[in-house]
């Protein structure tokens, strides 16, 4: 009996099998480049080698342990004769969306930049975390990424936000949380004092961040962000001691509780691992949400922010690198064209204005500020008859100037949330509309008596 024949069916049937040889062909350099290195900028800009992926060796046995009555965590001592550890190590939750891939790209090159200047103790490891692929697509764009840069993560599980990610984060930072002791046998020096967890439409100023956590008593466990009703820090940017790292892996409350929200999730580990007395919650409302973000934790960006959230597009991850980090002379120049002021004042005002610029702040919103002032200082009468000082007119002009596409699409409704925001330092979307419609149907309500007389 001959054995049967092999045959092609189908016009597509040797694309086929080159599409499976080129996805052969990608994982082999996988491989290969995974032994190789990574180029990474210094301090002076010039290119050098960089490990690509560390070794994993952290002890097998649990590091911490829990005092049974004070419920404090005890770290055994790692430090003593250690090289100094950075100060932290950030995961950022990432998709292969191409948004998220501009925002990972946009924060790829400015914390590198940053850490290039900054010494080893000020210094945070950025690895940028996946979830493992569902389709062969972005198999592929997953290969390209690792290959390219090497600062990737890609968990077991397959893409998601509440399934588990955050806690295989933790799981895997734990496992390079620790280096060999240089000297004796069997003990380990810490590499990271602070362990992070942050999303991709996040920036943060490292260096306030590094002022931020140093002012913090070393000895204690710290769970650090911005709280929601002490219950647990919003998942924008939130960081744990290395003590409460070891508690994650060790414990088996995390695996029992991975599904559900994520950033909710971790203060339910804590709690149900009856360890909150023995933490340290380390609260800051210097990390928050765009100030037109529809979120409770929306506030105006200061030189004391340290994390901006809600940097969803193109403008505003501008907006929330510049609000951080000031506005670098290349896009000083863009922005500040004459054709760009000229694009800029056909949406507003062809009033010609004399332009002043801070670079380090954003100057765009300085930019819009300014081409919107004369027009609403013209406007403001048929709003409001008091007078109106120059302090009111610039903190309704910055109001608005962050608020630009809204001000663009509605100009009087802006211009009533606007006033119903003044003097409060936080107000969400749907508190400054409803005080609007309010305003609006009170002026209504008083020229109404001389409306119905005209009509009449």
């Amino acid at each position: 009996m001959t054995a049967p024949k092999i045959r092609f069916y189908g016009p597509c049937s040797r694309r086929h099998i080159l599409l499976l040889a080129v996805i052969t062909l990608v994982f082999l350099l996988i491989a290969v480049y995974r032994s190789e290195t990574l180029i990474e900028p210094t301090k002076n800009d010039v290119e050098v080698v960089v490990e690509t992926v560390y070794t994993i060796e952290a002890p097998l046995e649990s590091l911490v342990s829990v005092d049974p009555i004070t419920k404090n965590l005890t770290m055994k001592d790692v430090y003593t004769g250690c090289p100094p550890p950075k100060l932290g190590l950030i995961g950022i939750s990432t998709t292969t969306h191409i948004n998220s891939t501009l925002r990972r790209n946009l924060l790829r090159k400015t914390y590198r930049k940053i850490n290039s200047k900054a010494s080893i103790e000020d210094q945070f490891d950025i690895i940028f975390v996946f979830g493992n692929a569902k389709s062969w697509e972005q198999e592929l764009e997953l290969a390209l990424e690792e290959m390219t840069y090497g600062d990737v993560h890609i968990t077991e599980m397959e893409e998601n936000m509440n399934l588990g990610k955050s806690l295989d984060w933790f799981l895997h930072a734990r496992s390079i949380l620790y280096t060999r002791h240089p000297t004796t046998k069997n003990h380990y020096c810490l590499r990271y004092k602070f362990i992070g967890k942050s999303d991709d439409d996040t920036v943060i100023h490292l260096p306030r961040l590094s002022t931020f956590l140093k002012t913090l008593h070393p000895q204690k466990s710290h769970y650090i962000g911005r709280s929601f009703n002490d219950a647990y820090m919003s998942g924008m940017f939130y960081l744990l001691t290395p003590d409460l790292t070891e508690w994650i892996h060790h414990s088996p409350i995390p695996k029992q509780n991975r599904k559900g929200h994520e950033d909710r999730q971790v203060g339910v580990w804590f709690v149900r691992g009856n360890i909150t007395w023995g933490i340290h919650l380390a609260k800051t409302f210097t990390f928050h949400d765009l100030e037109e973000a529809p979120n409770i934790f929306a506030r105006k960006s200061t030189r004391e922010s340290v994390a901006i959230h809600w940097c969803k597009d193109g403008p505003k991850m501008f907006r929330c690198i510049a609000d951080l980090y000031g506005t670098p002379e290349v896009a000083v120049k863009r922005l500040t064209s004459p054709g760009s002021l000229e694009r800029h004042r056909e949406l507003v005002s062809r009033r010609r204005v004399n332009l002043t610029f801070s670079t380090d702040f954003n100057i765009d919103t300085q930019r819009t500020q300014q081409l919107i002032k004369p027009l609403v200082e013209n406007m403001m009468p048929k709003f409001i008859r008091d007078p109106f000082t120059e302090a009111d007119l610039n903190q309704v002009v910055e109001h608005l100037a962050a608020r630009f596409p809204m001000f663009k699409n509605d100009t009087e409704r802006s211009i009533w949330r606007a006033l119903a925001a003044k003097n409060i330092s936080s107000t969400t979307v749907a508190w400054e509309n409803y005080v609007a419609v309010r305003l609006e149907n009170a002026l209504y309500e008083i020229r109404k008596p001389w409306l119905n007389a005209w009509v009449g």
